[in-house]
């Protein structure tokens, strides 16, 4: 969930930075779980 979203100075949502934020976070969980998976 996001609290607020990325801006550029004149106020427009960056919405790269919330794609790139979004596939950290995928990659992140998947790793995770490939660890769990692992034991």
């Amino acid at each position: 969930m996001v609290t607020e979203f990325p801006m550029t100075g004149s106020g427009k949502v960056q919405k790269y930075k919330m794609a790139e934020m979004a596939e950290d976070e995928y990659l992140e969980v998947g790793s995770r779980n490939a660890e769990v998976g692992n034991e």
